[in-house]
């Protein structure tokens, strides 16, 4: 099997997988890999792993998975004031994937949200 030129950050049934440059990823992470670029048949140096940039890619990895937080986890609805009314609460519990009655008061789906764990404060 080949050896990578680069590192290369793989998805498979929702976990994310580092392949490090001068590593042979697995036979299903092989054939995802796509880009010539990514092997070192390609004619492209291969870094060395060491230790700083284990650490590097850990705080990029880190970095990453706090802006995809930040991007994909729905905002939680103030409890009173602007933006507090049963609408915003319920695209808030539609968006953690919870359906809602269409006359549910704010009241009744935090306290649901709340039974099942969703984060409402």
């Amino acid at each position: 099997m080949s050896t990578l030129a680069q590192s290369v950050w793989l998805e498979r049934e929702g976990e994310l997988f580092c392949f490090e440059a001068g590593s042979t990823p697995p036979a299903w992470a092989a054939e995802l890999i796509t880009n010539p670029l990514a092997w070192a048949e390609a004619g492209v140096p291969v870094e060395p792993v060491t230790e700083e940039r284990i650490e590097e890619h850990a705080e990029e990895v880190a970095k990453t998975a706090e802006a995809i937080t930040n991007v994909t986890s729905p905002k939680i609805p103030p409890k009173s004031g602007k933006g507090s009314s049963a609408a915003a609460w319920a695209a808030y519990a539609k968006a953690n994937g919870f359906a809602v009655e269409d006359d549910a008061k704010a009241s009744e789906i935090r306290e649901a949200l709340a039974e099942a764990g969703v984060p409402v404060e």
